[in-house]
């Protein structure tokens, strides 16, 4: 690119001119449209590395926090388990145990995509709209159902994660 304009620039301090009837690449309008050209290319080059920036960045956020994240939430769900075998002795620690969950998945949620997300989602809200209390244990028992069956599908979406890059 710098030759090109090196030439012109040697050429016009040397004294030559150019006549009007002779057909040049360097005109004043074939200069300003490859400028457009080159502009437009680049503004969707920009796009393209801004998207693919991003992917990759959502890419390795879950698997930089991913496995800790699961950890965590198998641990809630083991540690549930043990409460609901005498579930109206341990109501306060389903309560927090839940809680902890509910954060879990907050920050898991952030980090997936496509089924495995709307599931983490929908587990969220349940358990943020359900009071622990002796009447709804088999809506705890419910709960903890759909927790393990999320824990499953975020391991599968991990470990098909394996596979992309």
């Amino acid at each position: 690119m710098i030759l090109p304009v090196i030439l012109i620039i040697s050429v016009l301090s040397s004294g030559a001119t150019i006549s009007p009837e002779e057909p040049h690449f360097f005109s004043e309008h074939t200069l300003t449209l490859s400028a457009s050209i080159v502009s437009i290319i680049s503004f969707f080059l920009t796009i393209f590395v801004l998207y693919d920036t991003r992917k990759l960045r959502s890419f390795y956020k879950f698997r930089a926090r991913g496995p800790a994240l699961m950890r965590d939430l198998r641990n809630c769900s083991k540690r549930i388990t043990g409460y609901l075998n005498e579930f109206d002795e341990f109501i306060p620690q389903i309560s927090e145990e839940l809680a902890r969950t509910v954060a879990t998945l907050h920050s898991l949620e952030r980090k997936l995509k496509g089924s495995s997300k709307a599931s983490t989602k929908k587990l969220r809200k349940r358990i943020s709209a359900c009071t622990v209390k002796v009447e709804t244990e088999d809506e705890i028992r419910g709960i903890h159902i759909e927790m393990v069956k999320v824990v499953e599908e975020v391991r599968n979406y991990q470990r098909d994660l394996e596979w992309e890059r």
